[in-house]
């Protein structure tokens, strides 16, 4: 299935197509208005992981799953808020990794574990201080070294010599920070096997 948020802003609708064919939202296929109180403003992202589809607000985590098809064809699942304080404003940094999903929003970078979030940037609360959030922050999985990390990349405005890109990458209960070529205007996972950036 392909499930896309639709509708103008605020979106809050969820449409999702058929079992056969997934350019085709007719069928068992259609829509679902997200009612939910936790969601109080629109659908940030949707992501696929971990046989879920999640899907992001500004302040809120909820999980789509038992997708099937009733007797008469039509499509019922089930909707799980997760997180009723804890979202995202920056949809191009939700990205899964191993077994978790990883986000970032002004307050840090979290790791989504099962139904817990866990704050995993403590060691880089100084840096984002002067991250500039009116710039693009993206994120993806990255191979290096052939060690597979999780990169968040924004601009930060160095006290001492301006703004410039910089990447927060993560291994094994570590934090590295990177600079590339100014150039680079966001980062996305690879599925190539070498290493990207």
């Amino acid at each position: 299935r392909v499930w896309v948020v639709t509708g103008t802003t605020p979106s809050r609708i969820i449409a999702y197509s058929d079992v056969e064919a997934y350019d085709d939202f007719g069928g068992a296929g259609g829509t679902t208005t997200i009612t939910d109180e936790t969601l109080t403003s629109s659908i940030q992202q949707i992501l696929v992981a971990n046989n879920f589809l999640y899907f992001f607000g500004v302040d809120s985590i909820n999980v789509i799953a038992n997708v099937q098809a009733d007797s008469g064809g039509a499509t019922v699942f089930s909707n799980t808020n997760l997180v009723a304080n804890l979202g995202t404003t920056l949809p191009m940094t939700v990205v899964p990794y191993y077994r978790s999903i990883w986000y970032m929003n002004e307050s840090g970078i979290y790791a989504l574990y099962g139904a817990t979030p866990r704050k995993a940037s403590d060691d880089l609360d100084g840096v984002f201080d002067l991250i500039d959030f009116t710039e693009p922050v993206t994120a993806g999985t990255v191979t290096l070294y052939n060690e597979l990390c999780v990169a968040f990349m924004f601009t930060y405005v160095d006290p001492t010599e301006g703004e410039r890109q910089l990447m927060a990458i993560y291994l094994d209960k570590k934090w590295f920070l990177a600079s590339q070529s100014a150039e680079i205007e966001g980062i996305a996972t690879s599925s190539t096997g070498a290493d990207t950036l």
